[in-house]
């Protein structure tokens, strides 16, 4: 299969300063059962394709190839580094498949850590994986668990998962996509910070990614979707605007000039659909960019009823797909999406903002115990954490999910243009917008 224009355009922007991948953690009490959680991982390959896909580039093009020799397995007990995850081996999808697993065991917890190169699947499909590894395991182990329904065959659609059959939005989303490459090529954006940072430290003292990760409970989450109702937006929304408010008020705290180029923010959007719930991982989601002047930024209500609205208007026409539509046009063009990856460094974003797990392991209501916890027999995952994709240009992206109730904020950033302290800050300034929110 050859790879569909979004898969090749996270391809190319993994060879760039940052590889294109998601790392995280899940963290369970209790322990598993090596040999069946070892057969669990491989069924579960056969169940994903692509996790056991190699890339190759035939005439210019490139293709998914599945490795059938390729034997998957889970690594245990290996060494850490400072930053508290494995020395992973550097990805290539030309010579080994994108997916990697180490479990860490000791002191009746169980950490596991994954490496997942963002070309194969995106965050949601991750979820659906963990879900099915997990089935497969209880199920191996003699408690059964319904196993959802795959149709490999879909596959081969991806690429249009989410299109629409109506013309006019097929012909808007044509024209957006012609305005998105118009605006990328016409504009730089606005770096988070100057870029100072630690780039003194040498980079053995330092690993990638650099994390830090927040929470709020559950009855602070409670009163946040209430205050999301009372402005009658979306918790996504919300979580947005304070984010691009919280950049601005950390900029001025640390006496910066105003902003002369747009704070540009990336957020992932869902294409998927009721038929999607028969795919196995993929990618089954665009990218929309909100650029933002310092001028929008002074005015935090007008700026989330304008986000909202915006948000509104695109899910009403259904233009989410207008990035890929840019995407397939850029494919055609001399140098391809290889040439407008190496052209974007400063036309990417400032950050990203991935909040596509809105509820974490939503799908996997038949290992949920009354505790709203994923539990199979001997082990119960009580935590998580995930980083998105820090790509060449953006200095700090972040996640925020819903699991058991709690929202988890975690943010990577880039540590040699941004130190501890102003990603701390950020991350401070950002949870007391959303908390001021909750007194009102």
């Amino acid at each position: 299969m050859r790879l569909t224009p979004l898969e090749e355009y996270f391809y190319w922007e993994s060879c760039g300063e940052f590889p294109n991948i998601i790392l995280g953690r899940l963290t369970f009490q209790g322990k598993f059962q090596r040999e069946a959680l070892e057969a669990s991982f491989r069924e579960l390959h056969d169940r994903h394709p692509l996790l056991r896909c190699v890339i190759e580039e035939r005439w210019g093009r490139l293709y998914w190839k599945i490795q059938k020799n390729f034997v998957s397995s889970l690594e245990w007990n290996v060494e850490l580094l400072d930053n508290g995850l494995p020395a992973w081996e550097a990805g290539d999808l030309r010579h080994r498949p994108g997916f990697q697993v180490v479990l860490m065991e000791g002191g009746g917890v169980t950490e596991v850590f994954f490496r997942l190169e963002h070309v194969i699947c995106d965050a949601k499909a991750l979820e659906n994986v963990w879900v099915d590894l997990l089935t497969l395991y209880s199920n191996r182990l003699g408690v059964l668990k319904p196993l959802s329904r795959l149709n490999p065959g879909l596959l081969r659609s991806r690429g249009v998962r989410g299109q629409s059959s109506n013309w006019v939005k097929q012909l808007g989303r044509k024209i957006l996509g012609a305005s998105l490459a118009r605006h990328f090529n016409g504009k730089e954006v606005a770096a988070l910070f100057p870029e100072s940072g630690n780039a003194g430290v040498p980079a053995e003292v330092r690993t990638y990614p650099q994390i830090l990760t927040e929470k709020l409970g559950a009855q602070e989450l409670s009163l946040l979707k209430k205050a999301a109702l009372r402005e009658r937006v979306t918790l996504n929304d919300l979580l947005t605007v304070d984010l691009q408010v919280a950049v601005r008020e950390l900029r001025q705290a640390r006496g910066l000039p105003c902003l002369s180029e747009p704070l540009r923010i990336v957020v992932p959007v869902s294409l998927r659909n009721s038929a999607s719930r028969e795919l196995s991982a993929c990618n089954v989601i665009s990218l929309i960019t909100m650029d933002r002047s310092e001028e929008d930024l002074k005015e935090p209500e007008s700026l989330l009823r304008r986000t909202h609205e915006e948000m509104t208007w695109i899910r009403e026409q259904g233009l989410q797909a207008a990035f890929l539509s840019m995407l397939s046009m850029y494919r055609l063009l001399p140098g391809g999406l290889k040439e407008f990856c190496r052209r974007q460094k400063r036309r990417r974003g400032t950050l990203v903002l991935s909040n596509l797990l809105t509820i974490y392991f939503h799908s996997a209501r038949a290992l949920l115990n009354e505790k709203g916890w994923v539990e199979v027999k001997g082990a119960v995952l009580t935590g998580l954490t995930y980083t998105g994709p820090l790509l060449s240009g953006v200095q700090v992206s972040v996640v925020a999910h819903i699991y058991a109730g709690v929202l988890h904020l975690d943010l990577n950033y880039d540590w040699k243009r941004v130190s501890e302290s102003e990603a701390r800050s950020l991350m401070e300034r950002w949870l007391a917008r959303l908390r001021a929110r909750l007194e009102c």
